[in-house]
């Protein structure tokens, strides 16, 4: 016959070990791969693309920037961004990676109430970002974040809603096509603006036998390298039709004397 005190010490025992296990698993879970909780505003669902073009006075410093939020419906949000800009002083194009279309993505706790938002790193001991107001607008397919300043992406944003599908799927690759030019990369919209390539540079060409020293000016881009294709100038804002694309830098030749 059983020992009733046996029994009672094996199901405690067993108790235990059950415990430890649920507790060692959820240990073994990464905090980012944890869902999050779901948010009382069921708006909160689907892909936003907030874009931003800058051009100074001169219309020589420009900045330009895609961001990306992605919600499905919890506190937990995918956060992407890209962005470049040109620094005349400098002369040079600055990227948000080592080349255009590089990218920082991580996932981010964003929380509601009332009206308000608060946003920070998901699964990190940072401090959440101040409440600001929320407001979706145009039947939802528009979402206002006032003094959305997270990690540089510009304030009082406003994010139009996308088809998630089409988000990243397509690229464009900028082609030096002799010179140095932008690197290429991925897109995370549905278009870019495309970037004037402010660049001149002198060299020695063999032509027909003999050395002669001319100046190269970037004109603009073409889908093809004898500019015999597409053209799109500085500024230009291209929308995707559903095919990755190549662009050509394109330019003026001058003799110099």
């Amino acid at each position: 016959m059983n020992n009733p005190i046996n029994i009672k010490k094996a199901t405690i025992l067993l108790l235990i070990f059950m415990f430890l296990a649920i507790i060692s698993c959820d240990l073994f879970v990464s905090e980012d791969d944890k869902p999050g909780i779901t948010l009382s505003d069921p708006r909160f669902n689907g892909t936003f693309v907030y874009y931003l073009k800058y051009e100074d006075s001169r219309g020589i410093d420009e900045r330009y920037e895609n961001t990306v939020l992605t919600f499905n419906g919890t506190t937990k949000a995918k956060w992407r961004t890209v962005w470049w800009n040109y620094d005349s002083w400098n002369r040079k194009w600055n990227w948000s990676g080592s080349k255009k279309g590089d990218a920082y993505e991580h996932n981010i706790a964003f929380e509601i109430n009332n009206g308000m938002y608060r946003l920070r790193k998901w699964g990190t001991d940072n401090q959440f970002s101040e409440w600001q107001p929320y407001e979706f607008l145009n039947d939802n397919n528009s979402l206002e974040l006032t003094n959305f300043d997270y990690l540089g992406t510009g304030q009082w944003a406003t994010f139009q809603k996308k088809d998630a599908t089409l988000i990243g799927l397509y690229k464009i690759i900028y082609e030096p096509n002799g010179y140095a030019a932008p690197g290429g990369g991925y897109s995370i919209g549905l278009g870019e603006y495309i970037p004037n390539f402010r660049y001149e540079t002198t060299q020695w060409v063999n032509t027909y036998g003999t050395l002669q020293q001319y100046t190269f000016t970037f004109s603009h881009w073409n889908t093809e390298p004898n500019d015999s294709g597409t053209r799109y100038s500085a500024n230009d804002y291209l929308f995707y039709n559903g095919n990755n694309i190549t662009l050509y830098a394109i330019w003026n030749k001058r003799l110099v004397r």
